[in-house]
């Protein structure tokens, strides 16, 4: 299953923030953006239950993510 997380970081973290989500294996791609969202990853997992695990045990760990938005692919 394939799903987008959108980031909001603390000011000036976002390179840091790209470094540590690089070296998670679930993640497939990051980008920073511009706009209301600074950091974009897309993710790989096989369920949903492993999205929320990822997601708790992973994403909101990292102590320069202020705020996130999950989107699962439909499609």
């Amino acid at each position: 299953m394939l799903a987008y997380v959108l980031l909001g970081v603390q000011p000036n973290t976002e390179d840091k923030v790209y470094v540590k989500l690089k070296k998670l294996k679930e993640v497939r791609l990051v980008n920073l953006l511009f706009g209301s969202w600074d950091v974009i990853a897309q993710v790989e997992v096989p369920n949903t239950a492993a999205l929320n695990e990822f997601m708790l045990d992973k994403i909101r760990k990292i102590t320069e993510v202020s705020m996130s938005a999950t989107m699962i692919v439909a499609k």
